[in-house]
């Protein structure tokens, strides 16, 4: 039996691969009555088969979770883009998906930003952004970002289950994959 306290990222892997063109899509789909569908949006240099164990996860509570690489990243083919490009993109992969129950963004990262330019464009059920690539204008922005950063820490600190138990092995094993671009020192 696994620890679930413990996530081992490579013990997982998606059923379902396909392409979409050229990117390269993963999903998971519910292991029981589909509730509703989980898009989740990887951040930059990183790619969507290391989320494998998420979509597990989703998986085993009803949710259907479907992600992709985005171009340049991972096995989809291309180059980088901008974030609105990728938003596209994005949009391209949930036209392909017949989606029949409420659809949920789950973005981590420069994914947030995608996240965000999807939903003015299309309704969405609900939208969960992991570690946000913010941007800060200036001080006044700063402040008011980081208020709301204090007030959502009350609320993310107290969910069940949530732990930073995972987070030492979590970049270990980002920094180590051959698949992800990373210039990112751990210390």
């Amino acid at each position: 039996m696994r620890d679930k306290r413990i996530v081992r990222f490579n013990e997982w892997d998606f059923p379902i691969k396909k392409k979409v063109g050229s990117l390269q899509t993963y999903e998971y789909p519910a292991s029981i009555n589909e509730k509703a569908t989980v898009i989740f949006l990887h951040s930059h240099h990183d790619y969507a088969a290391r989320y494998a164990f998420l979509g597990g996860m989703f998986a085993e509570k009803g949710f259907r979770f479907v992600t992709h690489d985005h171009r340049g990243h991972g096995h989809s083919a291309g180059k980088i883009q901008s974030i609105s490009d990728m938003a596209k993109d994005s949009f391209d992969v949930q036209a392909q998906l017949n989606l029949k129950t409420p659809v949920f963004l789950l973005a981590h990262g420069s994914g947030a930003l995608q996240a965000l330019t999807l939903a003015e464009q299309t309704e969405y059920s609900g939208l969960a952004m992991a570690a946000p690539f913010l941007c800060f204008y200036n001080y006044q922005d700063a402040q008011r970002q980081m208020g709301l950063l204090k007030f959502l820490k009350y609320f993310t600190t107290n969910v069940p289950g949530y732990s930073l138990k995972n987070l030492p092995y979590f970049y270990e094993h980002w920094h180590k994959d051959p698949m992800v671009n990373n210039d990112m020192q751990i210390t």
